[in-house]
């Protein structure tokens, strides 16, 4: 597929250290200003590490001017719940596309970027390992 062709190319570049397409680490300014190195990164440009295919996951960012009062809700690590308020395993949401954590208020404009991050965030780490509590 053209996403796994895409995977293997940056895989390629993150294990040669360079990034032909992107230049990746080249700017000094980009290599300075990204975080530290992650611990299991010991390859040559601490801006790429490889993907891990077998644990991919997948997430549609959009742009939007407005707050959701709509859609599914969630619990406090972003899993989706049904109707009885139960836990749909495996199904998470954050941001627009879940109802609004602020209930029928909309407090500012760019305040659910914070929610998309808070529990994008919380159900990437219960996705990880449901038995942890954050």
């Amino acid at each position: 597929s053209t996403l796994e062709a895409q995977i293997n190319r940056f895989n390629d570049y993150a294990k040669s250290g360079t990034d032909p397409e992107f230049k990746r680490g080249d700017d000094v300014a980009q290599y300075c200003w990204h975080v530290p190195r992650a611990k299991d990164n010991s390859l040559k440009n601490k801006t790429m590490h490889p993907i891990d295919q077998k644990n991919l996951r997948c997430v549609i960012l959009g742009l939007s001017t407005l707050d959701t009062k709509g859609g599914p809700r969630i619990n406090a690590n972003g899993q989706i719940l049904t109707r009885t308020n139960e836990p749909v395993e495996g199904l998470y949401g954050a941001g627009n596309c879940v109802r609004s954590s602020t209930n029928f208020s909309y407090p500012a404009s760019g305040a659910t970027l914070s929610n998309a991050v808070l529990f994008g965030f919380k159900a990437g780490m219960h996705a990880m390992n449901p038995k942890t509590k954050l």
